[in-house]
């Protein structure tokens, strides 16, 4: 089972990219929502084709971080030493030597920004 507050970033200092779950199968979320595995796929390939643009605290779409990879991971996996289901939504980030990209990269190395949301709307199952 995966702990995703455990690893919500991942980070490579030297190349100023930083990993995140956007989503993980039949976990709750921080609205307490479950998602399968399948919808999860489904959302990700909605945003790769329709969307792919960083958007900051959803207020403003920016090129002052880079959404470089975006992709559900096709097994079980570790990430380090973190277990990752099959089919959780990963996104790797690329934050540039900007002024603003600097400020983010900052804060994501201070633990102020630790993690992503999707931004998405949804039609709620209550399933019994």
């Amino acid at each position: 089972m995966i702990d995703i507050e455990d690893i919500k970033k991942a980070t490579n200092e030297v190349e100023r990219k930083a990993l995140f779950v956007a989503m993980a199968p039949d976990e709750p979320d921080a609205h307490g929502a479950v998602t399968s595995a399948k919808e999860i796929e489904k959302a990700m390939r909605n945003f790769n084709t329709h969307c792919m643009k960083a958007n900051l605290f959803h207020l403003v779409e920016t090129q002052e971080a880079e959404i470089v990879q975006s992709y559900t991971t096709p097994v079980d996996m570790y990430i380090g030493d973190k277990f990752i289901t099959k089919g959780t939504w990963l996104t790797e980030w690329y934050f540039p030597e900007t002024e603003t990209g600097e400020m983010l990269w900052q804060e994501i190395i201070k633990g102020n920004i630790n993690g992503i949301s999707i931004g998405a709307k949804g039609i709620v199952e209550d399933i019994e």
